[in-house]
């Protein structure tokens, strides 16, 4: 986008992708936080992103166009799990179905029909995973963070679009302002499936669009697919709230490091 000379700074892309993206979150978790809305912080920072760096028309449908009309639909129906089918197993399956649908949509054609299909399974698993973590908004937030955070360093190492790698850091970005606020306070505000249903389904998208589009190899994005269940691993009851979630941090962290690991010494190469 053109804009003003006092305003040259915001064109630099760790403003754009990164230092933007997580004002607006923590704004937005700050405002929310006690309408049980804080987890708007991840949409907030991510269309700070989108709004930073894209002249917006809406033909031709492009995949990083396609990605950003997914990401306005997920947070209203994030506010519909909340608010209706917080325990639904069937609303998750039903939503990682339309995830899945989402990736077929945003990737296709794609030159491989078995790597589309493993693109396509992705989203659907993170969906169903980080939905299943209601009531933890401390896990998923850092869950999000490794994840976001991880796919953006993937899809920075390949040739994918330069917006897969920024929109994925502005997703940590948003998670990463959420998390800030709740350790802050020293509360569990509610993240809810406002946040978790966007972050799960783009960072699905990107991750699985940096490994059809930019090479990133299935090796790192089987692993960081590890990053929700490394969440779950619990953490001692009687320990501060901030002692635990630096603890959850700790094991998807290293989960995510072990992923950008794979992209200098990848597995041997299978077909999928």
């Amino acid at each position: 986008m053109d804009l003003p000379a006092p305003l040259l700074f915001l064109a630099h892309p760790a403003v754009q992708y990164g230092l933007a993206p997580f004002l607006a979150a923590l704004f937005t978790v700050m405002v929310l936080h006690r309408l049980r809305l804080g987890g708007l912080a991840l949409a907030a920072a991510f269309y700070t992103a989108v709004w930073l760096t894209v002249d917006w028309t809406l033909y031709p449908l492009t995949p990083l166009r396609k990605l950003i009309l997914i990401g306005l639909v997920t947070p209203p129906l994030g506010l519909l799990v909340d608010f209706m089918a917080r325990e639904s197993l069937a609303w998750r399956i039903a939503l990682a179905a339309l995830a899945a649908a989402a990736s077929i949509w945003v990737h296709e054609p794609a030159p491989d029909p078995a790597s589309l299909a493993a693109a396509v399974i992705l989203p659907a698993w993170l969906v169903m995973s980080l939905l299943a973590m209601n009531g933890a908004p401390g896990r998923s937030s850092g869950a999000i963070v490794a994840l976001a955070g991880g796919t953006a360093v993937c899809a920075a190492y390949g040739e994918a679009p330069v917006h897969f790698s920024g929109y994925a850091a502005s997703l940590a970005s948003g998670a990463g302002a959420f998390l800030l606020w709740l350790l802050g306070t020293n509360r569990k505000w509610s993240a809810g499936a406002v946040m978790r249903l966007p972050a799960a389904t783009l960072t699905g998208l990107l991750l699985g669009g940096a490994v059809l589009q930019g090479g990133t190899p299935w090796s790192a994005a089987l692993l960081l697919a590890l990053v929700p269940l490394a969440a779950r691993i619990p953490a001692p009851q009687h320990w501060a709230l901030r002692s635990q979630v630096a603890l959850v941090c700790l094991y998807t962290l290293a989960i995510a490091a072990a992923a950008v690991y794979t992209l200098w010494r990848p597995w041997p190469e299978t077909a999928l």
